[in-house]
């Protein structure tokens, strides 16, 4: 879970602090981007008749 630290001085807000909070608000908005685009991209498939969704086995002896 993330940490909740309240900054009591300026020198506490260093290039590193920035960095590693710009890290991770890119890594949560890229998690986000990827889930809405898997999600795009598997609504384009069933629209289109395309693949199987995802985790499902094909029947045996069906188009083998």
């Amino acid at each position: 879970m993330t940490e909740f630290h309240t900054l009591t001085t300026r020198d506490e807000i260093t290039p590193e602090l920035i960095a590693e909070l710009n890290r991770r608000a890119h890594a949560e908005r890229a998690a986000h981007m990827r889930a809405i685009g898997q999600r795009f991209a598997a609504r384009l498939r069933s629209w289109f008749g395309l693949g199987r969704p995802r985790g499902t086995r094909p029947l045996a002896g069906v188009n083998a």
